[in-house]
């Protein structure tokens, strides 16, 4: 019940950040022409994949091997789809197909997920006619002694967004559990490449700063290794810490020796990153994770040779009841740049989520953030507050409603410069 119910809270920070677009602002003095994404939100975006056991709800067209098509049809408002200082605002409509292929083994399982979508807006938008596409490849296997391997692929062609990109990757993990202790191990590497021209060229008349936000400068890839454990799992006080580090290469970077008049610019760099705590068991309803955070990022930039930072890291879950959970988490890490002259992201972020299923038919979600995004190398500062809903109600075994509601607003602190999206939806799902 409690994995179902926390699962929920991610399907509404996916729903929403997945099937329209997100940190889209334009390329001006404060503007960071929709850049900064990170890998998972192409990852989420890619996997389309059902609610449920596969073997219950798939068709079998073999021993072991179940299809699952889904559709997803939306309609609504969204006062500023790509997130503009201009908040320009249009009526949307956007279907979600795709299909689930299943190998279900009594020792784990692998899915093929192929998706696309097509999304429509009817007003002041800049691209009207919208769509992506994406696949992946994802296994779990179960071993004896509570060993588990999974790893996995994806592709995502994204052209909902404003600025178009593609992202690859893939990641493989070995963990083991007992009674005591939980360890882990992962590696990651994936590739993000932006598609297209610059969004609102016509506003710079300087060619060098035109240069330096065309989109191929912002194109990154990254191998990161990582690793942690929880020893204690199960008492009253554990310990925990994690461990990783990556190679971050900005393939098709062109200033990293400027010879225009401006600074020169290499954001190739390693990061580290650690992190350790207590786990505090306070009550069988409430668990609290309370820690501390190290980030570390040397760069082959001229200008700026590293940037580290630390901070709180921590996260309580309390279930008050067995329809009702509460999650707060805070962190800071390290993102990717998405200014003109920026290098990196320092980004904190404070969220709280509630999720409560009064019925079996009818689940609740509400999602509120705040992250304040500093971008090193350059003068912005933004901040940003958000708060999402969702409620679904399952009409049948095949046919779900729901409706969404997304309000955020955002602020640069150099310039005062601010904007508001609000974003009213219902949709339905179903399964053939």
């Amino acid at each position: 019940m409690l994995t179902r119910i926390v699962s929920v809270v991610g399907l509404v920070a996916a729903m929403l950040a997945a099937s329209l677009p997100a940190h889209a602002q334009t390329v001006g003095s404060a503007e960071r022409a929709q850049r900064g994404k990170t890998f998972d939100e192409s990852r989420e975006r890619a996997r389309f994949k059902p609610a449920g056991d596969l073997s219950k709800i798939g068709h079998p067209i073999a021993d072991g091997i179940v299809v699952v098509p889904l559709a997803t049809v939306e309609v609504g408002h969204d006062s500023n789809p790509d997130e503009l200082f201009d908040e320009l605002s249009a009526r949307y409509a956007i279907v979600d197909a795709g299909v689930v292929v299943g190998i279900v083994k009594p020792n784990g399982a692998s899915t093929i997920a192929v998706k696309g979508s097509a999304l429509r807006y009817d007003g002041e938008v800049l691209r009207k006619n919208r769509w992506d596409a994406g696949i992946s490849f994802d296994s779990i296997y179960k071993g004896e002694g509570g060993l588990e391997l999974q790893y996995g692929a994806f592709y995502l062609r994204d052209g909902i967004n404003l600025t178009q990109s593609e992202t690859t990757g893939a990641n493989t993990q070995l963990s083991f559990e007992n009674a005591r202790i939980e360890t882990f191990v992962r590696v990651r590497a994936e590739q993000l490449r932006y598609l297209g021209g610059v969004a609102f060229a016509n506003r710079i008349t300087n060619p060098a700063l035109l240069a330096r936000v065309r989109n191929g400068e912002f194109n990154v890839a990254r191998i990161e290794p990582m690793a942690g454990v929880l020893i204690g799992r199960n008492r009253r006080i554990g310990v925990y810490g994690q461990v990783g580090a990556a190679r971050i290469d900005y393939t098709d970077q062109r200033f990293e020796n400027a010879t225009d008049g401006f600074v020169s610019i290499d954001r190739d760099g390693d990061d580290f990153w650690g992190l350790g705590g207590f786990r505090l068991l306070l009550h069988p309803r409430l668990r609290a994770d309370l820690g501390y955070r190290y980030n570390q990022r040397k760069l082959d930039d001229m200008r700026i040779t590293e940037f580290s930072s630390n901070y709180f890291d921590a996260s309580i879950l309390w279930v008050p009841k067995d329809n009702l959970v509460i999650k707060g988490e805070v962190d800071r890490k390290i993102r990717e740049p998405s200014t003109a002259f920026s290098l990196l992201a320092d980004v904190i972020s404070y969220n709280l989520s509630a999720v409560y299923t009064p019925t079996e038919r009818l689940n609740l979600s509400l999602l509120g953030g705040y992250d304040r995004i500093r971008e090193i190398g350059d003068r912005f500062i933004y901040k940003e507050q958000s708060l999402a809903g969702q409620g679904t109600y399952q009409l049948n075994d095949k046919v779900q409603l729901y409706g969404v509601l997304l309000i955020k607003k955002v602020r640069e602190e150099s310039t005062g410069d601010d904007y508001r999206r609000l974003r009213v939806g219902i949709g339905a799902k179903a399964k053939f």
